[in-house]
């Protein structure tokens, strides 16, 4: 990823990278929840109350982090996204 700017904000010439980190983090995120299923649906875990229980929780665990916290994510890059161009603009004198 380039340099930030002067003010620390992002640029819409970044906007495409950030795009495919988000798309590469929910690609990591998902088959991580399926490595996780397949292990809890496997024999050993299964009659295992325990190994059953912490991949359960694990799974749960897991699969909050995307739905909670890439959508805060995301609006946080778009505000500074806005901010920047609003930045750029008024330090340029408008033009």
């Amino acid at each position: 990823m380039k340099k930030l700017g002067k003010k620390g904000a992002f640029g819409l010439s970044e906007l495409p990278n950030v795009a495919l980190t988000f798309v590469l983090v929910g690609v990591f995120f998902a088959v991580g929840l399926v490595i996780l299923a397949s292990l809890q649906a496997n024999t050993t875990v299964s009659s295992n109350a325990a190994a059953n229980t912490a991949v359960g929780k694990t799974v749960t665990a897991l699969s909050e982090i995307p739905t909670n916290w890439l959508l805060l994510i995301a609006v946080i890059i778009a505000a500074s996204i806005v901010i920047g161009i609003v930045v750029n603009s008024l330090g340029k004198g408008g033009r």
